[in-house]
């Protein structure tokens, strides 16, 4: 009895042991899963974390591309450390801490170049050191396709585009890389009709603003002259302000889009409208849905002397019998000052460029004309420039036969007569005021880009298309950006 029941308890002894066995291996396994599950967190925090660090350097050669775009517009690339490779793209590589970014302009057309960036950093070494947790690894991470890491020591160019072998400072280190490519786009001085960096006030009566093309015979009248029967409703005005308010329409009838920067508000009297034609014609007060936005951000750039030297002083002269105090024909002239009082006058002739480094001041019955088939392109490197008197007459039809550009130092511009302004002005610095006389309606046709802008007096202002088209360009922006 005694031997069986020893036996008994030997064998109640080894379910026991097994069952300690089993909660042990159970045990075990748990604690070698949980070790895996903190070691693939861990990896997934470090690759996450050296994923997000490779952005800033990707960005940095983006920016570099598109500083040496704008700074050697027009001129060759090749220049301040670039280099043009055998498929007339021009590359660079710089190197920041641990990592670096490669980046590529290619472009077919100048205006609108493709820029290229890569950036790397050093794969995460839980990740480097696992051979076979490759890209697939890293995808069934995140499921983002756009991840690359490269495990094996490269000798070979990436594919996107040429680059010199020497890419990889040490080919024996794993490089996470990330891809973006973007367009830039030079940028017209005149895309919307009236620009402003700061407040736009319209304090006049009978305001409105409109567009046409002059261009286009279906939207202009003969020679492209403004139309009133032939009107478009692409008349917007922006600020890039987004301070409380900064842009105040009044009682403006303006056919097209009103804009503010981030934050802005516009400021609309009771009777002023702000929409498609359709809107503003059948009485609608208010703004329409959907042509009001707060995402006006654009870059403004400086004006640069148009020349240095060789340039003419202007003379008197007469033409078709009328005597001028100064007559411009087809060259470049320049001026420390242009002060005219009393009956004096200027006319053009020819297609010129007057560079007037100092102020302008008329007053009295003075006038700028410029004769038919005749332009200036008018420079003003002085604080003030005040046309007034009869102002200017433009016997052209188009506004690009006269254009104003004001310098850096250009701050103050002040329009005013009784007549028609057919000219675009460029003036980021200046505050633009334009003072009508008496009860006469003005026509404002062409587009304006200055600091501020403030109107007095009946004004209506149309925008001509064609400046947007076919006038002059500021630096590049991007348009577009896409993650490979």
């Amino acid at each position: 009895m005694q031997i069986q029941k020893g036996k008994k308890g030997i064998k109640e002894q080894g379910h026991v042991l097994l069952i300690s066995l089993i909660i042990t291996a159970i045990i075990g396994f748990l604690v070698i899963s949980y070790l895996k599950l903190v070691k693939t967190q861990g990896a997934f925090a470090m690759r996450a974390q050296v994923w997000e660090s490779v952005m800033p350097l990707v960005e940095a050669g983006i920016e570099e591309a598109m500083a040496h775009l704008n700074t050697m517009v027009n001129s060759n690339l090749a220049a301040n450390g670039w280099t043009k490779d055998a498929s007339n793209g021009f590359y660079r590589k710089r190197d920041m801490g641990e990592g670096f970014y490669y980046v590529r302009i290619t472009y077919n057309n100048i205006e609108q170049p493709t820029i290229t960036s890569s950036g790397y950093l050093p794969a995460p070494l839980t990740l480097a050191s696992d051979r076979h947790a490759g890209p697939a690894f890293l995808a069934s991470i995140t499921g983002d396709p756009n991840v690359t890491v490269v495990t094996e020591p490269v000798t070979e160019p990436i594919k996107e585009f040429p680059q010199p072998p020497s890419i990889y400072p040490d080919p024996s280190v794993n490089y996470l890389k990330r891809t973006v490519q973007v367009t830039a786009q030079k940028q017209p001085f005149w895309a919307k009709g009236m620009v402003a960096k700061h407040n736009i006030n319209l304090n006049g009566n009978n305001i409105a603003s409109n567009s046409f093309d002059s261009s286009d015979p279906n939207f202009s009248g003969p020679g492209g002259a403004y139309d009133p029967t032939k009107t478009k409703d692409n008349g917007d005005i922006a600020t890039n302000s987004g301070i409380y308010n900064p842009l105040n329409a009044g009682n403006a009838e303006i056919m097209g889009r009103v804009a503010t920067g981030p934050g802005g508000g516009v400021e609309i009297g009771p009777s002023g409208s702000v929409g498609s034609k359709n809107w503003v014609l059948s009485g609608n007060n208010g703004i329409e849905p959907g042509y009001s936005a707060d995402d006006m951000n654009v870059g403004f750039m400086d004006v640069q002397a148009p020349f240095t030297g060789g340039a003419f002083s202007p003379g008197g002269g007469i033409y078709n019998g009328t005597s001028y105090r100064y007559m411009l024909g087809t060259g470049n002239y320049q001026m420390t000052q242009l002060n005219m009082s009393g009956k004096e006058n200027m006319i053009v002739t020819g297609h010129a460029k007057l560079y007037v480094t100092g102020d302008i001041l008329m007053s009295g019955q003075t006038v700028i004309e410029i004769a038919p088939g005749a332009s200036l392109e008018l420079y003003v490197g002085g604080a003030s420039a005040t046309i007034a008197g009869n102002g200017l007459i433009n016997h052209n039809n188009t506004a690009d036969t006269f254009t104003y550009y004001g310098l850096p130092n250009n701050a103050s511009l002040s329009v005013s007569g009784n007549g028609q302004f057919t000219g675009a002005i460029y003036a980021p610095n200046a505050d633009f005021s334009m003072d009508g006389g008496g009860n006469n309606t003005i026509d404002f046709i062409g587009a304006s880009v200055t600091r501020t802008v403030t109107m007095n007096g009946h004004f209506n202002f149309h925008y001509d298309e064609a400046l947007g088209e076919f006038g002059p360009t500021t630096t590049y922006t991007i348009v577009s950006w896409n993650e490979m």
